[in-house]
């Protein structure tokens, strides 16, 4: 019978509070069937064996294991569900196994050449599988894709403002966690170098990367999304899925009220729980709300439909360490991207592949889009053409490849 582990208790009833500060109780079961729907579908397609093999067997390929945070649809995606599709594709075998079932994980690791701990806070069970690997001399690999492990950076992330005070305390307590599972990696794996060397920086450990990508998934579904049509009124979207962007949004939201006020027919569509600034609720009538967090590829149909996909981001440490997510989206569907410097100045070519806006810049960048129908065509033309890198059996695979290199040499010699 597994034994009762009150830090994953901990973990699991932070996780669920973060949830329904934002989601609600909806949020909360919801999110709680997809951690259950994601533990069998891996089960049920796991690449390591059932038994171990034997001596007199051939020599087992190195495997990968991963044990992951899995409430989080999106990062679950980009870090998990793509990592398992590069590593099919390279022939090596993946299984991923959640925060919940690490008992399990530890049955598993027998079997594995290779743990990657993705965004998983301290526990003793977590420390347990630890230790197990370094027994068995597995190389283990800590993963995350935002700045979790610093304590000081979350504490001054603007975007914690809007929750309540508890809750506040509790994720900047949290980072304690993250951080001590950190300092336990003997590599370090991200989703982008400034990460990566971040985390390098204290650990004193290798920092590698496997960038954000767009899937097999995401591409079979391309002609589909493109086969919609736009709407016939100029649409803006934004997509959030927790309160935590709150200060994000509202860096654009004077630029987009001043938009709306200039164009009576034009819209704004907020996805997810994100709170309307009091700049932008005169203008209620032009917002179009959808609380709940939409299944990817619904949220992807409704990308499609707007003008405009924006991505502001409050000039923070915090954010500085954030990948391309809504680029790769908003160039697949063929949507024009208006982002922030930060983070996207180094992705996006302005007047190029997207529009930059810095904090006055909002509202000049949304009526450029809309005064001029060819511009959005020619910006997403030249977008599409720039992602295709980071198709998965592109730049990611070949990041992927450099890890395995590094960290588990003898992949290439089964």
């Amino acid at each position: 019978m597994r034994g009762f582990d009150t830090a994953r208790v901990r973990h699991l009833s932070l996780r669920a509070r973060e949830v329904y500060a934002s989601e609600g109780i909806e949020g909360v079961l919801r999110r709680g069937r997809l951690r259950l729907r994601r533990q069998r579908g891996f089960r049920r397609d796991a690449g390591l064996p059932a038994t171990p093999v034997g001596a007199s067997a051939v020599k087992w390929p190195v495997s990968v294991l991963s044990v992951a945070e899995q409430s989080i649809p999106q990062c679950y995606h980009y870090r998990v569900e793509q990592k398992a599709q590069i590593l099919s594709g390279l022939g090596v075998p993946f299984e991923s196994i959640g925060i919940d079932d690490l008992d399990h994980a530890r049955s598993r690791l027998q079997l594995a050449g290779l743990l990657i701990v993705y965004r998983l806070a301290w526990t003793p069970a977590l420390h347990a599988l630890v230790e197990e690997a370094h027994r068995l001399r597995i190389p283990v690999v800590f993963e995350v894709d935002d700045l979790v492990h610093d304590r000081e950076a979350t504490a001054a992330n603007p975007n914690l403002q809007t929750l309540p005070t508890s809750l506040r305390d509790a994720v900047i307590a949290g980072a304690d966690g993250y951080g001590r599972a950190l300092a336990a990696a003997e590599v370090n794996l991200a989703s982008t170098q400034v990460l990566a060397d971040d985390m390098q920086s204290l650990n004193r450990q290798p920092g590698m990367v496997v960038a954000n990508g767009i899937d097999d998934s995401m591409l079979a579904a391309e002609p589909h999304l493109r086969a919609v049509p736009k709407a016939d009124t100029p649409i803006v979207i934004y997509g959030s899925g927790s309160r935590a962007h709150d200060h994000d949004f509202a860096v654009a939201a004077p630029g987009i009220a001043q938009w709306l006020h200039e164009n009576p027919d034009a819209r704004l569509h907020l996805v997810g729980p994100v709170q309307v600034p009091a700049v932008l609720q005169p203008l209620a009538a032009q917002i179009q709300r959808t609380a709940q967090e939409l299944p990817y590829e619904e949220y992807l149909r409704h990308l499609r439909r707007s003008t405009i996909c924006i991505a502001p981001l409050v000039d923070a440490h915090f954010n500085t360490f954030k990948s391309h997510v809504k680029y790769l989206e908003a160039a697949l569907v063929g949507t024009a991207l208006v982002a922030s410097p930060t983070v996207y100045a180094d992705y996006v070519r302005d007047g190029q592949t997207g529009l930059i806006a810095d904090a006055d810049g909002w509202g000049r960048a949304l009526s450029r889009l809309t005064q001029d129908p060819d511009l959005p065509a020619r910006l997403t033309a030249a977008a599409r053409d720039d992602v295709r890198r980071w198709e998965l059996r592109n730049e990611p695979t070949e990041q992927m490849r450099a890890v395995l290199d590094a960290v588990a040499p003898s992949w290439r010699g089964r």
